[in-house]
């Protein structure tokens, strides 16, 4: 071994120095505590509790290696080849708090990256090696206790693992700055400012902890007989647990840079200098040699511009009308560049950012998992509207609660998915998702219901799911406790229209009021029917259900078993797409009356909606008392067979001597065409309704207006599938 300064005396100096380091670990450990005291993550009070404490340790282990060379072995020259037990601890402690920087690094590469374990495994694995090979050299140091001896047996694992150590600062260094750079906004805005600043400490510390740990391994390895190496590498740990600490302390002076007065300022043209330098003096402006000459150019006559501050319910406004509010069908550029404009607005100022938001995110959010990647680590430029808000979903946690209603539409030519696909919908919280739809057109892939069981969807007022090839079983939905309207399409072509259903009895149901069912799975969608039938108010079937014969009547007589105590339902509300085709429209007709079964029954039913052939002169016998709102939707042209049967039971309205008088206010007819000339049934129709107080409507549906209706649709449907 070297003299006794390379050895007692590097290790003296070492050991102060770290002490010197300890103080600002210390330090910032009180000040974590003085800000934050037990109000962050239990995650990050756990980091700073064990990070200070292996710091006391290690410094504690460097000042008794200090003693053990210096007073105990004083005078004694085989002191300089000796390896006590407490430099070997040294090593592994500082690996130990090493591998704790690395991890919490990492861990931000993750969340900046959109948990992205290609890029954030790499280093994980590197600084997992770097702790083995510390481990490894403790142990052979204690068991050794010489350095030649260490040096010339195991000096490669030692060399392995600073080595390891300066290849993740480097790494997870130019990760860290590459993913802030790309979630710059290109605009000189505060979040580009944040950014810049952020980039740079960045910089600063893995340059700190690199350089060190490098300049401990270059000693090393030309100067392995001496313990140079071995000082500087006392203020290793001290150097990682500061940069740990210090990036913790820092969320909230940067939280602080973001902060403006609530008022929100947009400049005004005024001639008025007085005021203008009235308004620089209150925020404390000091007024330089250039600013008077400013000043007294204004006074002359020259405009300036102050400040004023913009009312909130103006902003509102203003966002609100930027805001998309077009429907489903209507998904065009118009709507990106609502939400493009709102996103912009949220990146003027501190002021406007949180109602911007809270108008964006108010709005439909219409998510075509085709376009979104794994990771959605795209350039900004290029990404799609999916991809910058999943991106924004997974990284920016404080926006999540703001989101209201989502879209998810899987078209036609997707072949694969992936659970990583929709991780970011599992990361919105509980009673936030007002409205969850769900398009499946692919019939390459399975309807996942795993979506169903995220905590947002299970908590969605609104529930549409759309499945074109798969049956989405009932025992998948009693999950969603939040669902009070829920709208089930299936569009299987093997619809299973034999066999009954067997009544079950689940744990827990959805409170569900509103259910639209096509009908097209059954008894599966019997099931539905049967479970949440005691707490609907309101049942609505779509498509043509009805006209399939071996479909029509166990379908309606389960519909008339279970919708007793309704109050809204409507059996028939697409026909219009159908009655472009007369040959579709002479086969649109019920072939079994279930209706008829229904009103038999005591019900509570306040508006009807009826299929043509459901009901026979038997219905109108027995019209429930307080049926309001009465609507026929004719087969072809303006013929109704049932004319009379439907005037004598408006009549029977004026009877005093009924025990429960009838609430009729309401009857509609539905065609495609008015009737050619007079027509005396109708007529006469018309005043025995108005005789009895009772509003007669008949509205016709324009055949090019359902065509243009049915075009524009069909535009949407295939523009949202990326067939044109």
């Amino acid at each position: 071994m070297a003299n006794a300064s390379d050895t007692i005396g590097a290790i003296l100096v070492g050991a102060l120095v770290s002490a010197v380091l300890s103080g600002s670990v210390t330090t910032q450990a009180f000040v974590y505590l003085r800000i934050y005291g037990g109000d962050d993550y239990k995650r990050n009070i756990w980091i700073v509790s064990i990070l200070w404490l292996l710091d006391t340790v290690h410094l504690s282990m460097a000042f008794a290696s200090a003693w053990i060379y210096l007073i105990q072995n004083w005078g004694n020259d085989a002191i300089y080849d000796y390896i006590p037990w407490t430099i070997a601890l040294t090593v592994a402690l500082t690996a130990i708090v090493t591998l704790i920087s690395h991890c919490f690094f990492a861990h931000r590469i993750y969340l900046l990256s959109g948990s992205s374990w290609w890029l954030t495994l790499p280093i994980l694995l590197l600084a997992f090696g770097r702790l083995v090979a510390a481990l490894v050299s403790t142990s052979e140091m204690i068991s050794l206790r010489s350095y030649e001896a260490f040096v010339d047996r195991v000096g490669w694992v030692f060399t392995t693992g600073l080595s390891l150590s300066t290849t993740v600062d480097v790494l997870i260094t130019i990760t860290l700055i590459s993913l802030l750079q790309r979630s710059r906004t290109g605009f000189s805005t505060i979040t580009d400012h944040l950014i810049d600043v952020v980039t740079l400490y960045t910089v600063e510390t893995g340059l700190v902890t690199s350089i060190t740990t490098a300049v401990s391994l270059i000693c090393w390895l030309t100067m392995p007989r001496n313990l140079i190496f071995l000082a500087l590498h006392f203020s290793i740990s001290k150097l990682y647990a500061t940069s740990t600490l210090a990036t913790l302390n820092a969320r909230k002076s940067l939280r602080r840079r973001t902060r403006q007065p609530d008022q929100h300022i947009l400049p005004i043209i005024s001639s008025l200098h007085d005021a203008q330098s009235q308004t620089r003096r209150d925020q404390g402006e000091v007024l330089d040699s250039s600013s008077l000459k400013r000043d007294s150019a204004i006074s002359a006559g020259a405009p300036r511009i102050r400040k004023a501050t913009l009312n909130d319910d103006i902003l509102r406004e203003v966002f609100d009308y930027l805001a998309p509010h077009s429907d489903l069908d209507d998904y065009t550029d118009a709507i990106r560049t609502g939400w493009t404009d709102l996103a912009h607005a949220a990146l003027v100022c501190h002021g406007w950012a949180r109602p911007a938001q809270l108008a964006l995110y108010a709005s439909t959010v219409m998510i075509h998992l085709n376009d979104v990647p794994d990771n959605a680590t795209c350039p900004h430029e290029c990404a799609p509207i999916a991809t910058l808000f999943v991106r924004t979903i997974r990284t920016c946690p404080h926006l999540r609660p703001l989101v209201r209603s989502i879209v998810l539409q899987v078209t036609i030519d997707m072949k694969r998915f992936r659970k990583k696909n929709v991780d970011w919908l599992y990361l919105l919280p509980e009673d936030g998702l007002r409205a969850f739809q769900c398009f499946w057109f692919t019939r390459h892939v399975r309807f996942p219901l795993s979506l169903l069981s995220a905590p947002a969807v299970r908590t969605a007022r609104h529930v549409h799911l759309h499945s074109e090839y798969e049956v989405i079983p009932f025992s998948s939905v009693t999950s969603l406790k939040g669902a009070k309207d829920l709208h089930v399409h299936v569009n299987t072509p093997q619809v299973r229209t034999d066999g009954k259903f067997k009544e079950m009895i689940f744990d827990s149901l959805p409170p569900v009021q509103k259910l639209t069912l096509n009908m097209h799975d059954y008894p599966g969608h019997g099931q539905y029917l049967a479970a949440l039938a005691p707490g609907l108010q309101s049942f609505t079937t779509t498509g043509e259900w009805f006209k399939n014969a071996s479909l029509a009547e166990p379908a309606g007589k389960e519909i008339a078993r279970y919708c007793r105590d309704v109050k809204e339902l409507v059996l028939c509300i697409d026909w219009a797409s159908l009655w472009i085709n007369p040959f579709i429209r002479r086969l649109f007709r019920c072939p079994y009356p279930f209706l008829d079964d229904l009103v038999s029954q005591k019900t509570r039913m306040e508006r009807l909606v009826t299929p043509p052939g459901s009901y026979t002169e038997k219905f109108f016998q027995h019209l429930p008392p307080t049926l309001k709102v009465l609507e026929f939707v004719l087969q072809s042209g303006a013929s109704f067979a049932f004319e009379r049967p439907l005037q004598e039971a408006i009549i029977r309205l004026r009877d005093k001597n009924l025990k429960r008088p009838m609430a009729m206010a309401k009857i509609v007819f539905w065609s495609m065409v008015e009737c050619n000339g007079p027509n005396e049934g109708r007529a006469e129709l018309r005043e025995v309704c108005s005789a009895s107080g009772v509003v007669f409507c008949h509205k016709v549906w324009d055949k090019r207006g359902v065509q243009d209706r049915m075009s524009r649709s069909v535009h949407a449907f295939l523009a949202n599938s990326h067939l044109i």
